[in-house]
């Protein structure tokens, strides 16, 4: 971790719109569960990554007390003076214990924990722009056809008309463009999932709506 990685940083901030301090937060809890896998997992630590040098410390919590009973969690008052006068019994201090090998780990965690928040940032764009076309009308490709469900080539998203949003009398072939309905869009663990339809009575207001200028402009209602 060095200045190469804050410019790093910067740049997709400025370029993905992701926060440095989302990932700096989200690679601080990373490597605290690092470091418990690769060194000691009985350890209270917490870790700290400088914003400006991209130095990482990290420390073991220990409380204060009389007569050390766990050493791993607890360290004797008058060691613990040694590093800070003004502490108390009963309060925790933190020490470092650094590895001096961290810094490898580190970097593997940081890169996968950068490709993950990008992953969550570009779906969350997808999953914004679609979410904001709810209940409107969209017109797309067939892509592929798989066990009956249509999919359909949206840009950067892809499209799912399920067989019970299907027209049963039409015959479907890749490549076809269909006004389809946007019925609903879901935010997953996987992406944005866009659910669309052709037999949505919404689907039907909005092609009227096109042909009838009045429907759009609210002079003719239609009930369903």
């Amino acid at each position: 971790m060095n200045q190469e990685f804050i410019r790093a940083l910067e740049e997709i901030e400025s370029e993905k719109g992701i926060p440095r301090e989302i990932i700096f937060d989200a690679l601080e809890k990373a490597l605290i569960k690092s470091y418990g896998k690769n060194y000691d997992d009985r350890e209270n630590v917490s870790v700290e990554i400088d914003r400006d040098t991209g130095k990482i410390k990290v420390f073991a919590i220990k409380e204060i007390v009389e007569s050390v009973e766990d050493p791993i969690g607890q360290i004797n008052i008058g060691e613990a003076q040694k590093i800070r006068s003004n502490v108390e019994l009963g309060d925790e201090i933190s020490i470092e214990v650094t590895p001096g090998d961290f810094g490898r780990i580190a970097a593997q965690t940081a890169r996968n924990i950068v490709i993950q928040k990008i992953k969550d940032a570009e779906r969350d764009i997808i999953y914004n722009e679609f979410i904001d076309r709810e209940k409107e009308m969209i017109t797309g490709t067939i892509q592929r056809i798989d066990r009956g469900s249509l999919y359909i080539e949206l840009g950067r998203v892809e499209g799912v008309v399920p067989p019970a949003e299907q027209i049963k009398t039409e015959n479907y072939k890749i490549n076809d463009r269909v006004k389809l309905f946007i019925k609903e869009v879901k935010n997953t663990t996987k992406g944005a999932q866009v659910i669309l339809s052709r037999t949505d009575a919404g689907l039907v207001k909005r092609l009227l709506e096109l042909e009838v200028p009045e429907i759009s402009d609210g002079v003719v209602e239609i009930f369903s």
